[in-house]
C-alpha cells in the first residue's frame, strides 16, 4: 500500500487527490492503488473516481472520534463534515458539465417552437403536411395516409 503525490498534476492519482484534498503526506487518507480502482471502477472518469474516493474517505473518517488530551482536541467529525462537503462539490461540478453520451446539439426542437415565424417554412410542421381538411389543423400522416372524408 503505498501513497505518492506530485504537484505537476501529470498522474491521474494526483489530480484525483487534488480534488479529494488528499495531498498532506503526513496524513493519507486514500492509497494509491485505492485511487487506480476508483477511477477505474468509474470508467475513467476523474470527477466520478473522485468522488468515490472521497465516500470511502468519508467512511472512513466516519469511524475515527474525537478525542481530548489536555487542552488539544481533535476533531475528526470536523474533518469528515468537510469531506462530505467535498463530496458535494464535486457533484456539483459534475452536474454542471457538459453532458456526455449520446447527446447531439443539433436534436430535435420542441414542437411548440417548430411552427414559429423564427423558422423558414420548409423547417415548420405545417409546411411539411399542407393544410388538413380536418378544420386547418394539420395531419401529422403523410397525405397517402389521410382518412377520407
Amino acid at each position: 500500500m503505498t501513497w505518492t503525490f506530485e504537484e505537476d498534476f501529470t498522474e491521474v492519482r494526483d489530480q484525483m487527490r487534488s480534488k479529494i484534498g488528499d495531498i498532506i503526506t503526513s496524513d493519507p487518507l486514500i492509497s494509491d492503488e485505492a485511487l487506480a480502482f476508483y477511477y477505474s471502477d468509474a470508467g475513467n472518469d476523474l470527477l466520478e473516481g473522485s468522488i468515490r474516493a472521497a465516500r470511502a474517505a468519508a467512511a472512513r473518517l466516519a469511524h475515527e472520534c474525537d478525542t481530548t488530551a489536555s487542552r488539544a482536541t481533535s476533531a475528526k467529525s470536523q474533518r469528515h463534515k468537510a469531506m462530505l462537503e467535498v463530496i458535494t462539490q464535486l457533484k456539483t461540478e459534475q452536474n454542471t458539465s457538459p453532458l456526455k453520451g449520446d447527446y447531439s446539439p443539433d436534436t430535435s426542437v420542441p414542437t411548440e417552437t417548430r411552427d414559429s415565424e423564427d423558422y423558414p417554412d420548409e423547417y415548420r410542421l405545417s409546411s411539411l403536411h399542407g393544410p388538413s381538411r380536418r378544420g386547418g389543423l394539420t395531419n401529422p400522416r403523410p397525405s397517402r395516409y389521410r382518412d377520407p372524408v
